[in-house]
């Protein structure tokens, strides 16, 4: 069996932006939580998450999510988007180039449990990223996703995710989809 990888591409100085490595990894814990539970019952017998890729190592089955410090530095606008989510995007990148999702570090300013709030939101990124973003969608809005959590369109701290959302996600988890690795 295999195991399913989470790249987090980290686009900003974390020591400036007041977002250290001990954020980051209380980011992946959270993260390898949620796919450890979507991974059961699937070709994959866990997950890891990993910081800062190289193109190389993005497998065809793996997920990279793109973590920038604001809207305003968006990769996602310079590829195509038309608009921007308040805590994050997920596109497909234009002559096959791949999905692209990227999660905003701004849209966490004042929480108190920021980091929470951020793997939501790259869990979040991520469904779209598995489910509808891709060629031959899954499922046709993650938003809509019945007794979802984080899938919903304002995603909180408060928030864990469901059962329907680990359920939702075992759906596409497996599928192959193109990541877009420009941005590394």
């Amino acid at each position: 069996m295999a195991t399913l990888n989470i790249f987090i591409a980290q686009r900003f100085d974390g020591a400036a932006q007041g977002f250290a490595d001990a954020d980051a990894a209380a980011v992946s814990s959270h993260i390898t939580d949620f796919f450890k539970k979507v991974c059961e019952g699937t070709g994959f017998n866990s997950a890891s998450v990993f910081r800062n890729p190289v193109v190389t190592q993005i497998g065809a089955s793996d997920l990279l999510c793109y973590l920038v410090s604001s809207p305003e530095r968006s990769i996602a606008i310079s590829k195509g988007a038309t608009s921007l989510g308040p805590g994050g995007t997920t596109i497909p990148v234009a002559s096959g180039s791949g999905v692209l999702s990227e999660a905003y570090l701004s849209a966490c300013a004042g929480d108190s449990n920021r980091n929470k709030l951020l793997a939501n939101l790259i869990m979040h990124e991520l469904m779209h990223n598995k489910l509808d973003a891709r060629p031959g969608k899954v499922i046709v809005d993650v938003h809509k996703i019945p007794g979802g959590a984080i899938s919903k369109d304002v995603v909180t701290s408060g928030m864990s995710p469901s059962d329907a959302d680990i359920k939702a996600m075992r759906r596409g988890v497996s599928g192959a989809v193109a990541q877009y690795t420009g941005g590394l």
